[in-house]
């Protein structure tokens, strides 16, 4: 389940400013909040808090623009698999991991994300095979793909023609890994996106 509400406390964190501040926001009518039931708490609503982010010509937080965004990690190599995924959950992502090809497609339908780190070289169905089903589905036709891979630089380009969205080249700097999930995100997902 994503995510959607965020605390006083969060806000704050996230826009770099302090509790008091947020609260002022909500209680002088400029940040919608709704209170938590029970408690004198309260809670905003990611679209509500864009929204005040943007009328007030404020930069949307990066921590922000993770928000969302469910990331599917494709590679045979469970370790490297295992360190995107830390790489990307400190990031902010949710993010899961799938071992090869099959189990990737299989999980695009029940985890739904929007972006995904896909290697080329693996047994069975390999990337390029799990590239060219997404794409020939209308369904993900939105879905980002980064491809990560040691493959030579012309098979990458190979891999941007049947449409993936980025490359990146194994090895890498997490930073960079970062960097791109963070660039092909765009932003936080709208409500009823993800």
């Amino acid at each position: 389940m994503i995510r959607r509400k965020l605390t006083v406390n969060e806000v704050a964190e996230a826009c770099g400013t302090g509790f008091l501040a947020v609260r002022q926001w909500i209680t002088g009518g400029r940040l919608r909040a709704t209170r938590i039931p029970g408690r004198p708490d309260y809670q905003v609503e990611l679209d509500d808090l864009l929204d005040f982010l943007k009328a007030n010509a404020m930069p949307v937080p990066r921590r922000l623009s993770t928000m969302g965004h469910r990331i599917l990690i494709v590679d045979d190599d469970e370790c490297m698999a295992r360190l995107i995924e830390l790489h990307l959950k400190q990031a902010g992502f949710e993010a899961r991991s799938a071992k090869d090809g099959f189990v990737g497609g299989a999980m695009l339908e029940s985890y739904r994300p929007t972006l995904m780190t896909l290697d080329i070289l693996m047994p069975g169905m390999d990337g390029m095979g799990v590239l060219r089903f997404i794409r020939s589905k209308p369904h993900f036709a939105g879905m980002k793909i980064l491809v990560v891979s040691a493959l030579a630089p012309e098979k990458l380009a190979e891999a941007l023609e049947a449409g993936a969205s980025d490359v990146l080249r194994k090895p890498f700097e997490p930073e960079a890994l970062v960097d791109r999930i963070f660039a092909l995100a765009g932003g936080p997902v709208p409500a009823g996106v993800a």
